[in-house]
């Protein structure tokens, strides 16, 4: 992170046609650090996305890996 910490939130959303979104579960909210965590959620629809905000102009790079089974 730069000079000034810049808070992120992710959230999964869902969609059954690639356009349309909705949110679903909150993953991550105000996270200003590294962090790492294995959880299990729950997907519906036919698309899954990881969508991230930040709190702030400051670059930040988001990296998620997901496994379904």
């Amino acid at each position: 992170q730069g000079t000034t910490p810049n808070t992120v939130t992710l959230k999964l959303q869902f969609s059954n046609d690639g356009t349309n979104w909705i949110d679903g579960a909150t993953v991550v909210t105000a996270n200003v650090a590294d962090a790492g965590a294995m959880q299990q959620y729950a997907l519906f629809g036919r698309y899954a996305r990881l969508y991230a905000t930040a709190g702030n102009s400051e670059s930040v790079t988001v990296t998620a890996i997901g496994v379904a089974k």
